[in-house]
């Protein structure tokens, strides 16, 4: 087990394959996260994008000091904002589920792409969104989609569950 994440140290696990990304969302009918464009979804929103789209409407990544475009996850979910972390944190005020995903190839063959805040100061932010510059904001709604299956749904109530669930899924890696 590492500890490492962009030269600092924190609390959660790089496991041998991949660093893990928190976020809550609305669960569908089938246990897979809701599909949808909007906050609590899984989807990309206009407001992931809006500040970064081209004279010909598409996708710019990768400007220099501005915040990159994409869904907010974070790398440990007491940093979630209020309203999107779980309510058994404190401060929390989501009742959705805590879910996680992988930063590992299989993102990227979906055509995403996690990149850090710009703001030093949010070193936990993280944005995941279009791997490609210039994509159509209907080809990331797409892959964004694409990922339903990589998210795993934490079922925890607490830090130490969500510290469980980080040693479990590494075991699956080793």
């Amino acid at each position: 087990m590492m500890c490492i994440f962009m030269g600092q140290c924190h609390w959660w696990k790089v496991t041998a394959a991949a660093t893990v990304f928190f976020r809550t969302m609305r669960a569908g009918p089938d246990g897979k996260p809701m599909l949808g464009t909007g906050s609590r979804n899984l989807g990309a929103r206009l407001s992931d994008y809006e500040e970064n789209l081209d004279e010909d409407g598409n996708i710019v990544t990768g400007k220099a000091g501005e915040l990159p475009p994409g869904a907010s996850l974070a790398t440990d979910p007491r940093k979630l904002p209020p309203s999107f972390r779980p309510n058994w944190l404190p401060g929390g005020k989501s009742k959705d589920p805590l879910w996680a995903i992988k930063d590992d190839s299989a993102l990227a063959a979906r055509g995403v792409t996690p990149r850090p805040d710009s703001n030093p100061n949010k070193d936990y932010h993280i944005l995941l969104g279009p791997s490609e510059n210039r994509t159509s904001p209907e080809e990331y709604g797409a892959a964004m989609e694409s990922t339903q299956d990589l998210w795993m749904n934490t079922n925890t109530e607490s830090m130490g569950d969500v510290q469980a669930f980080l040693t479990e899924i590494e075991g699956m890696e080793e």
